[in-house]
């Protein structure tokens, strides 16, 4: 039983710091962060939690015998976890992934209009040469605002399951109640 507490002690102690290593990789310009460090530290902080809630069920289990012992290291335990998951909410670049997503959103519009403009221009050009070259400068401009709206969609979709993977250690372990 000693181990197992050691264990958890272990565990949180991971978490406090990958907290603080979030908190201050983020603390600054966002256009200074680090997210490679970021994406490091909430690494940890997912692993230990995952670790932890398992060292805590057990534990919980043990002390059963204790008056309400595992039913407070439980509660402890879904306390914890709903800081970290709330952690993960506050940390998400959401904004800037709105941000980015309508600035994408924006360039797909103007890059529509010009490639209609474009297409009146082809229409109009005697010179079959001039008319190719205008064709295929909006089929390209076109390809790569797709490209880049597709981009903006996978970002938004990895801040998403960064989002998710925290609700779900969170709920992982308010779920499994004695």
């Amino acid at each position: 039983m000693d181990e197992s507490k050691h264990e958890i002690h272990s565990q949180v102690d991971a978490i406090t710091a990958g907290t603080a290593s979030v908190v201050n990789l983020t603390a600054g310009d966002p256009t200074d962060t680090d997210y490679t460090a970021v994406g490091c530290a909430i690494t940890t902080i997912s692993s230990n939690l995952t670790e932890m809630s398992k060292g805590v069920k057990l534990l919980a289990a043990l002390m059963e015998d204790d008056v309400g012992g595992g039913n407070n290291l439980m509660r402890a335990a879904r306390t914890l976890a709903g800081a970290v998951s709330d952690l993960l909410i506050a940390v998400e670049p959401a904004s800037g992934e709105d941000i980015l997503m309508n600035l994408a959103k924006a360039v797909a519009n103007a890059a529509a209009m010009l490639v209609l403009k474009a297409k009146n221009v082809a229409q109009v050009a005697e010179d079959g040469v001039l008319q190719n070259r205008v064709i295929a400068a909006a089929t390209q401009c076109a390809l790569s605002t797709s490209q880049l709206v597709a981009c903006a969609k996978v970002r938004e979709n990895k801040s998403d399951s960064l989002k998710m993977k925290g609700l779900a250690l969170y709920v992982g372990i308010c779920v499994t109640e004695k």
